[in-house]
This record gives C-alpha cells, structure tokens and sequence, in this order.
C-alpha cells in the first residue's frame, strides 16, 4: 500500500512538472515585442438640430449634450450660428471657439455642456444656432498584409446611416500610406471619377486618412483600406510651405502635366489644385475634366450662373456658366485631362514641408528663422499627435498664449492669422506674404502616462527594475508592486528595455500604443541547488555562492538546509558560476540561466567525523581506510608472531 502511495506521489509529481513545463515553453515563446502597427478606427455618429436660443437679461443659459448612446462616448458638443453670434453674448463655458474677424461663429465643449450669457443691459435676445453634438465609437485595427476590412453596419435607433462618418487614421510615423478604399460593390473610392459621383464632403482622403460619410448616399458593408510601405516617415511637428500661385491652361480636347522641382531643405507633400471655367453659356456643352494623381482628394464643386448686362436695355442681358472644382493633390506630379471644346484654367500651389521642432517633457518647441520661410507666400506650424497626446495651448514668441481657437483667423499686422488648436492636433500661421513673425513657438502638451508591471517567469511581482525608454534620460523605477510610471513625451515606436539588478531582462517595442497598462514578463527565474555528499546525502550548512560569469563578481550567497537545498530567488538571465563550498572542500559547475532550473551539485566528501564537523574526501577516506587495514594486519602479524614465539618456548620446556 505504501509503495502504491508513493507511486501515485510520483504521477501527480510528473504531471505537475509536464504542466509547468509547458506553461514555460509557452512563456519562453511569448514575445515582449509587438511586431504590428495599429489604424485608428473610429465609427462617428452626430446629431444636429437647429433651434432658437432665448436668454434673459442677466441669465445664464446651459446647453448640454444627450445622453450618449450605447458603446459610443461623447466626443464634443458644438453651437453655431451662420452669421455669427450677437455681440451681447458671453461665452461662460467653453473649450473652444471659431472666431473671425472679432466675431464668434460657434463654441465647442468636450464635457458636453456650453454656458451663455449677455452683457449688462442688453434686454432679452433671441437668435438663431446650429447644435451639433458627436460620438465616437473606436476600435484599432492591425494592419495585415498592407490593408485593413472594416464592417460597417447601420448605427442604432435612433441614429441612421444619415449620422454616420467612418474615420480611418495611422500615425504620422507609421511606414504606411494609403492608396485606395474599396467599397462592399467593389468600388475603388480613390479614383477621381468615382470620388466625382458623390459630393466632396462624402469621401476624403490624406496619406494618413479616410473619412466616409454615409449621409451622402454609401453603402453598408465591408470596406477594404489599402495601404503602401514608404521608407519616408511622415513627422508630427513640421512647418507647411505654399509657394506662389501658378495659372495655366488645357486646351480643348487634351491633357496636361505638371509638376515643380523640389526646393532644398523641404519635401514635396503636394499641390493645392484648382480648376474652373468661365464662359458664356451657349458655349457650354456635355464634358468633364479629370485628374490624375498618386493620391487626390475631391474637395470642393460649385457651378454658377452670371448674369451680365447693363442697367438698361442698352445692352440686354448675357448668361454665362460658371463652373469650379478643387482638389488636394499628394505627389510630386498631377495631370488634368480636359473634355470640354473649350480650354480651361489651371491655378495650383505647391506644398512642402520639413520637420520642425524639439520634444521636451512640456511638450514642442519650434524655432522660426526668417530664412527657412523665403520664397513662401504662406507658412503654418503644424502638429499632429499620437493618441496618447493632447495639445493644451500654442505660445508665441511675444508670449501670446493661444488655446481656445478653432478654425479661427485672428487679427495679425493688418492681415488674418489662422490657426485651430484641437485635441490632437494644431496649426498656426507664422507668414502671410510679407508677414511673418519668427522666434520661439511652444506647444504645451499632456501625455497620458504609460504603465508598466513587471513579474518574474513566474508571474510574480518584480520590484525596482529600471525602465529606459529609447530617447528619453529619465530612468522610470518600479515600485514594490511592480509598478512603474512612463511618461512618454517623443511620438514614434516606443522602445523600452527592462534592467533588474544591473543586467537586462526583457526589451519591449511598442509601434503602436493602443493600451496604457502593459505587463511585461521580464527573463528572470529560480535556480534551486542541490548539496550532496559522495554518498548521495544532502550536505547541510553547505555555502552556495552565485558568481555572475561576465563580471566575475559574487552575485548571492546562500546556505543549505537539512536537506542539503537552497533557492535562489528572481535570478536575471545568463551565465552563472555554481560555487559549493562546505569547511575546506568545494566544488563548482556553470549554468546558464534561461528558465527556472534545479541543479545537483556534489562535494568529495564521504564522511563528517561526528563531534569535530571534519568533512573527509574520498582519497581521505580511502587513505584512512588503508592505514586501518595496514595497522589491522600488522597487530594481526605481530599477534600472530607472538603465539609462534609462545608455541616454540612451550615446545623447547
């Protein structure tokens, strides 16, 4: 019965092991590196009404937003007005305003609420106003094999394909640009022909972005997003240049390219490209023009009829046809096909930019040299973050402090400054033709903290391991929990490296940063050592010393128990020397650490004379053992020589 007990001991052993074992060889296959970037999916429903807005004098009025719906969050909450907000109006609650020439035209809040008032003696007032309040519900995406599907479905009641826009983004520093969208009809949205079969607010596209909006007549379904590898990175501070404006013609029943040479110091991004005709209208007839493009994006249609004529019938009146189109052209090279009988007129502007600026804890500076801005008709700050970073407010070198402003122009040496200062991303104008206004611009920026918690192979806490970030100087320290506090303040892979007592443990890249609590399971494991005796019998009181193989310094020192055991607890990885040492006699062998081991170590010891604590070596032993026998068989001698001598002298008397 008791040797089927310890049988059943032995099964329940193995299979404890065999689990372990397998759990270890799934963690030693477990990469801290994630080898995928992201795309920022985001579904957006809005609600819009329009409404009068009545305020008494000396009242306060609250807007505040619906409640939002299920798995979406609240966004922002906007109030507009077409002709702007009376000047009695004072806006008491707010993140953000549109203002243009001294006039607000709408505020935007975060939180959901807007507080209005009116001036002093203003009598009560009534107006006009646009609330438009938007959700988000957002998910990311792994980009696979160069694209991403997306599944879009109509929204719930008591929202409708109407109210919603898919946005699509990857940052800035990703190496992917995108080329095409293609539509559950098999419908490639980039092409200009198909981008022309629908307003241009419905489809817009950057080399970063989509945005469809399905108020304009898209299907439901799944939508493919197609994207290119590019070695060039787009950064997320840069200055924006626009040259000059070019005019030229297509003539009838022809096409033409253009394209400009790169300016030193900027890259090409692209064109501003407007196309427009002007003719009287018997001279209108069935055409089109098109264009072609690496990347395009429809932006703008208009057609007009004007009228001229003189007060009297002196000259009666003559109709002509007014028609324009805009596009925002990516690439170095455009061309226009032009169907038409009659030419039309060509206007584009070429963009290009350079990366600007220095990431600090605080957030961006950028220096502006007049230099850098010659040549330009226009140049503009731009910042576009990650989302793990919000923009707080733009100062200028005269120590202006902008925040508040979206889509505003601000009043700047007798011309419009623009600029817009959102969540994520900003610009702000720093020339205007003649105008300009160098120095030192700050970007104030808060960026969500990243956490770390570090455990052993075992899943066990590990405390106080160092976290570098790669280009950052602070050294980020886990507390007694495991915890540690990144603040990650340079857009770009992350990559970190883990050090727990002076060695490196585990090294992390993050492409994409989706989730802000990471466990990072660090190579660091448990060596158990065995001391025994020649006679296979645990050695007690043994010392164990653990030499780091690199450095040749003591690492830890341990004794043994009663059964001859030590463990040595959360052990960085890599080659170690095992050094057992009991009074006089020692014995050492190498391990090297890349999984939790147990390790039997032997001393030439054989016996342990009792009382003294003498250990004896096997050759000790032995030459005990032989001078035993020798004396044995030398008194057996010597007795057996002593009863001959007695023998003969009995025999002799």
């Amino acid at each position: 019965m008791r040797i089927y007990k310890h049988a059943r001991a032995i099964r329940a052993l193995l299979l404890t092991l065999f689990i372990f074992a397998a759990i270890s060889l799934f963690f030693k296959g477990y990469s801290a590196s994630n080898d995928k970037y992201y795309a920022r999916v985001d579904f957006i429903v809005e609600s819009e009404i329009t409404q009068k807005i009545m305020l008494k004098e000396n009242t306060i009025r609250e807007i505040e937003a619906p409640p939002s719906p299920t798995g979406y969050q609240l966004s922002y909450m906007e109030i507009s007005s077409n002709t702007g907000f009376p000047k009695t109006i004072v806006p008491i609650l707010y993140d953000k305003k549109s203002e243009i020439n001294g006039k607000v035209f709408s505020l935007l809040s975060y939180n959901g609420s807007i507080k209005l008032s009116t001036s002093i003696s203003s009598g009560n007032l009534t107006f006009l106003v646009t609330i438009k309040t938007v959700y988000v519900k957002r998910t990311w995406l792994p980009i696979m094999d160069r694209n991403i599907e997306i599944l879009v479905e109509s929204p719930e009641p008591p929202f409708s394909l109407k109210n919603l826009t898919l946005k699509i983004s990857v940052d800035n520093f990703a190496p992917y640009e995108i080329v095409d969208v293609i539509s559950p009809d098999g419908k490639h949205l980039v092409r200009p022909e198909i981008q022309e079969k629908y307003p241009p607010q419905a489809i817009g596209f950057d080399l970063k972005h989509v945005s469809l909006s399905f108020k304009y007549g898209l299907k439901i379904g799944k939508y493919k997003i197609l994207f290119r590898t590019v070695d060039r990175k787009l950064p997320n501070a840069f200055i924006i240049c626009e040259e000059n404006f070019f005019n030229d013609t297509v003539a009838p029943r022809s096409e033409k390219a253009f394209s400009v040479k790169d300016k030193n110091g900027l890259q090409h991004l692209g064109y501003i490209v407007i196309v427009y005709s002007l003719v009287p209208e018997y001279m209108n007839s069935y055409g089109n023009v098109y264009i072609n493009a690496t990347l395009m994006d429809y932006v703008h249609l208009e057609h007009k009829t004007i009228t001229v004529g003189s007060i009297t019938y002196l000259i009666p009146p003559i109709e002509f046809e007014f028609w324009t189109k805009a596009f925002v052209v990516f690439g170095s090279w455009f061309k226009i096909k032009n169907d038409y009988k009659y030419p039309i007129n060509v206007l584009y502007i070429p963009v290009s930019f350079k990366e600007a600026g220095k990431w600090t804890p605080q957030g961006l500076e950028v220096e502006i040299n007049d230099l850098d801005l010659k040549g330009y008709l226009f140049a503009y700050i731009v910042v576009q973050l990650p989302a793990y970073g919000h923009i707080r407010e733009i100062v200028t070198p005269n120590g202006e402090i902008l925040s508040k402003y979206k889509n505003s122009k601000l009043s700047w040496g007798g011309v419009k400054r623009s600029l817009s200062v959102l969540d994520d991303e900003a610009y702000i104008q720093v020339k205007y033709n003649n105008i300009s206004d160098p120095g030192l611009y700050t970007v104030n920026i808060s960026w969500d903290p990243l956490y770390i918690k570090t455990v052993d192979s075992k899943d066990r806490v590990l405390s106080n391991v160092e976290l570098r970030v790669e280009g950052i100087d602070t050294i980020f320290l886990t507390n007694e929990s495991g915890w540690g506090i990144l603040k990650v303040y340079k857009p770009g892979i992350i990559n970190i490296t883990a050090t727990y007592k002076g060695k490196t443990v585990q090294e992390l890249q993050i492409k994409t940063l989706i989730s802000h609590q990471i466990v990072l399971r660090c190579k660091v494991y448990d060596l158990k050592v065995t001391v025994q005796t020649m006679l296979n019998q645990g050695l007690s009181d043994a010392e164990v010393t653990l030499i780091d193989k690199d450095t040749g310094e003591v690492f830890e020192t341990a004794i043994t128990d009663k059964n001859g055991e030590t463990i040595f607890i959360q052990i960085p990885h890599g080659e170690y020397k095992v050094q057992g040492s009991y009074k006089r006699i020692s014995n050492s062998m190498k391990v090297n650490m890349d999984d939790n081991k147990e390790i039997l170590l032997k001393l030439n010891i054989v016996l342990i004379i009792p009382f003294f604590n003498t250990p004896l070596t096997l050759e000790e032993t032995a030459g005990i053992s032989l001078a035993f026998t020798s004396i044995l068989l030398a008194t057996k001698f010597m007795r057996k020589r002593k009863i001959e001598d007695y023998d003969e002298e009995d025999i002799e008397n």
